[in-house]
C-alpha cells in the first residue's frame, strides 16, 4: 500500500492510534505509586 501511494496509484489514509503512545499497565501503576508517594511527602512537610 505504501508503495502504491508513493508512486501515485492509490491513496492510503493516515493511521491514528493514540493508545499506542500510552504507557503499559505496569508503568502506569509505578507512576501512580510514585505520585501518591510524592503527594504524601508534600502533605507531611
Amino acid at each position: 500500500m505504501r508503495l502504491l501511494d508513493s508512486i501515485g496509484v492509490m491513496k492510503r489514509e493516515a493511521r491514528n492510534n493514540p493508545q499506542k503512545a500510552q504507557p503499559k499497565k505496569k508503568a502506569q501503576e509505578r507512576a501512580a505509586a510514585e505520585a501518591a508517594k510524592a503527594e504524601k511527602a508534600a502533605a507531611e512537610g
